[in-house]
């Protein structure tokens, strides 16, 4: 349930946009400059690590917001009763809405991906890991440019060892669902292939058949609600882990979207890309041999990035010192049809050993 509406100087309320695992996001008029702005609220409950998190993700979005395909940081700041917020660039539609499902447009689904992967390899660039890759988390503009959103998990790369366990289940990678990692460049290219495979498709293939077992196992008597999200997670984690790629070009999808996916979704970390500039790559040359007007891999020029563990909240009326905050917080095989995956385990075991200390964040298990 959304919180109330905080009291921003500066602004005024319109309505709720929507609520997540520990923040509420708002639609508010600011007044100087005039315009509408999306406001993103840490819940007033939470204290710890979802605070630290939530001051990482400002830090974030200012570093890498420069891209013209990751959403821009305007303020952040506190609220009169004190809570931390996020003033950011307003967007109307995520990809999924966007792209129309079924009804897709491949030109527009090319570009889409394209310029996504290239805010991602920006990110990575800067020194930063997304950590939750989704379609509800890459907005749209009021002029149909893509934005890499809700960096809520993200973390430094340098760091990611020392930072919670995350995951939206249904797409995280099986190394993240079954054997807790922390994340890698290459699992969040996992997440990106089952969005833009999720996207072509008009639904998450995971979650579908997760959802159909758990209708069964809900409808008994005497369940409890602990132990019904106890069985989701084995379930989905099965899921994926035996889940077989089913091939898209038999819906009259370009095989090469096909290749690039299907190598994005591989069950062994290492036969993914490598980068998502690779994944840029393979999608402009697939514009290419469709006859069409390959997008641009914008990086832009990535020499340093400031740590994100630092306060970037600037000075303003709903702002205390940094001093003061930082003291609040004390802070290329297709494997397809009947192909069942034989990549071997011994990988994922070794990321397991390389996992120690690991910590379990679940503040997004149905989102």
């Amino acid at each position: 349930m959304i919180s109330k509406e905080p009291i921003l100087s500066g602004y005024t309320y319109i309505r709720p946009l929507g609520s997540g695992g520990f923040t509420d996001v708002y639609l508010y008029q600011q007044f100087n400059p005039v315009r509408d702005v999306a406001v993103k609220v840490l819940k007033a409950e939470l204290n710890g690590i979802e605070r630290q998190l939530f001051i990482t993700e400002s830090n974030i979005m200012a570093a890498c917001g420069m891209h013209p395909n990751v959403l821009n940081v305007y303020e952040t700041g506190l609220s009169q009763d004190g809570r931390l917020f996020i003033a950011m660039e307003k967007a109307d539609r995520t990809a999924d809405e966007y792209l129309s499902g079924n009804k897709i447009d491949i030109t527009t689904y090319l570009d889409t991906a394209v310029k996504i992967a290239n805010a991602l390899e920006f990110v990575n660039e800067k020194g930063y890991l997304h950590r939750d890759i989704k379609p509800e988390n890459i907005l749209i503009d009021a002029f149909n440019t893509p934005k890499m959103a809700d960096f809520g998990v993200s973390c430094e790369l340098a760091k990611v060892q020392q930072s919670p366990v995350s995951l939206s289940w249904g797409w995280a990678s099986p190394e993240i669902m079954e054997l807790g990692s922390h994340g890698s460049i290459q699992s969040d290219i996992y997440s990106f292939g089952i969005s833009f495979y999720s996207i072509l498709t008009g639904a998450n293939p995971f979650v579908q058949i997760a959802n159909s077992k758990m209708d069964k196992i809900s409808n008994s008597a005497g369940v409890t609600e602990t132990a019904l999200k106890g069985k989701y997670r084995e379930i989905m984690s099965k899921t994926v882990s035996h889940w077989e790629y089913q091939p898209l070009a038999t819906n009259g999808t370009p095989r090469q979207i096909d290749q690039i996916l299907s190598q994005a979704l591989s069950f062994d970390p290492k036969k993914r890309q490598n980068s998502f500039l690779e994944i840029s790559q393979q999608f402009t040359t697939v514009q290419q041999q469709l006859g069409l007007t390959p997008t641009a891999i914008s990086l832009g020029g990535v020499n340093s990035f400031n740590s994100a563990s630092e306060s970037v909240f600037a000075p303003s009326k709903n702002n205390v010192s940094n001093n003061e905050i930082n003291q609040m917080f004390n802070a290329s095989t297709v494997q397809t049809g009947t192909q069942r995956r034989t990549v071997s385990r011994t990988n994922l075991q070794t990321a397991k050993n390389s996992t120690k200390q690991k910590k379990s964040l679940f503040s997004k298990l149905f989102k």
